[in-house]
């Protein structure tokens, strides 16, 4: 029996929380910093702390006397929290901070991704504001342009502009505007991809993969992709329209990465995630993510059979191969993200926090509800405190239904200021 630290505090952390919670493997899990409403999960237990200090997050590792370490965000992987944790001992299902450059930064990402012959997207990459406005100036922008900054963005660094203003403008934020929240001194630009855009993760433990499944996520922050990128509005899983030519062709892409790490002298050890562009049979990698999604998460966890404690040790020890492969429930999950007024807050928008959230009095069997954003007041009441405050997961047998289920349970929260997209689920139906 085995106990578990998490590291995180939102959405995606408290699906995983909920997970572990139920295998008969776990006797307790500790989150970092984790948020309020996870100790409704049994054997959950928040642990006080920051995660900016490695030795920090080694210490909490040490006093809980952990069996396995998850790292949820990929903040603390960039920081080296995973290496510091392995070289005090501990199995860390998460990437080294080496291994964690394919996330952390794009460019590095696309010139891997060119060496290993893996699909994506035709690119330049460009040192410093100067510099990338010269290489604007050469960009045929028939078909536009994808610019992106090459730092983390928490996922508002890439914007798809139609004209050589556009993007001018989107440099100058990018790199130089102090009142937007995206900072980066390289930049990245790329080809248009055509087709329809997938989620896909994979568990990768330094050579072997085992495929987990696929999510479809939706970016923009209103309904039919309208407004800026934010962290994700909602998900739904499984991306059944993906065919299985293009699936085998994704699995081969992991399997890429794998072998290419290796050949890198940096093994990859994690879960993987990739998002694709999916033209017919053909993926290309829009780009890489070195975690679980956040909301994919939320939608693709809960249809999964296989023991997620099982799967997050065999990827921190080195023993995928003798894991059986991964089986998901053939239901469809819909998840819908409920945001604070001002979300995403690209332009510095102060968002609206603090307001009392009211719940309905019981959820209908299959749904469930994942918490975010949110504080307790001196009363004892949730408010919301962060941009994405909570989401609500509903499954069923159909996407449809899923659906339906999905937005009759956010009928019945609300907050002050609150948001969110009523389209959840309807691309591919």
């Amino acid at each position: 029996m085995s106990t578990v630290l998490l590291l995180g505090s939102g959405g995606r952390e408290d699906t995983i929380a909920w997970a572990l919670s139920k295998s008969n493997s776990v006797t307790k899990i500790g989150v970092l910093p984790g948020n309020p409403a996870m100790k409704r999960h049994p054997k959950v237990e928040c642990v006080l702390g920051s995660l900016k200090d490695p030795n920090h997050v080694v210490q909490a590792a040490k006093a809980l006397n952990a069996d396995l370490i998850i790292i949820g965000p990929e903040q603390p992987i960039v920081d080296g929290c995973s290496d510091a944790l392995r070289t005090a001992g501990f199995p860390v299902a998460a990437p080294s901070k080496a291994a964690g450059q394919l996330e952390e930064s794009k460019i590095f990402s696309k010139h891997f991704m060119r060496e290993f012959e893996i699909p994506t997207a035709d690119f330049a990459a460009y040192d410093g504001h100067g510099a990338a406005q010269e290489g604007l100036k050469a960009w045929d922008f028939k078909d536009g342009i994808v610019v992106k900054s090459d730092a983390l963005a928490g996922g508002k660094g890439v914007v798809l502009c139609d004209t050589h203003e556009e993007a001018s403008q989107v440099l100058f934020d990018f790199m130089q505007n102090p009142n937007v929240s995206v900072k980066t001194q390289r930049i990245l630009f790329e080809r248009k991809l055509y087709g329809q855009e997938v989620s896909a993760f994979a568990a990768l433990d330094g050579q072997s993969v085992k495929f987990i499944g696929t999510a479809c996520d939706h970016k923009r922050v209103f309904d039919h992709d309208k407004g800026p990128n934010t962290g994700g509005m909602g998900t739904f899983s499984p991306a059944n329209w993906v065919s299985p030519l293009a699936l085998e062709r994704i699995k081969e892409i992991f399997q890429k990465v794998a072998d290419g790490m290796v050949e890198r002298g940096h093994p990859y050890q994690g879960i993987l995630f990739a998002g694709l562009m999916v033209d017919g049979d053909e993926p290309s990698v829009i780009e890489f993510n070195i975690r679980f999604g956040d909301p994919e998460t939320q939608a693709l966890v809960p249809r999964l059979k296989t023991d997620l404690y099982d799967l997050f040790y065999a990827t921190a020890s080195g023993g995928l191969s003798d894991l059986p492969p991964i089986e998901a429930a053939s239901q469809s999950a819909v998840h819908v993200v409920l945001a604070s007024g001002g979300y995403p807050s690209i332009d510095g928008t102060p968002i609206n926090k603090g307001h009392v959230i009211s719940f309905p009095e019981n959820l209908e069997p299959d749904t469930s509800i994942f918490y975010a954003g949110i504080k307790e007041n001196s009363a004892g009441d949730y408010v919301n405190s962060g941009g994405r405050v909570l989401g609500v997961t509903a499954l069923a047998e159909s996407r449809s239904s899923a659906r339906q289920k999905a937005y009759a349970t956010v009928k019945q929260i609300h907050f002050d200021g609150m948001h969110f997209r009523t389209d959840i689920g309807l691309r591919h139906a």
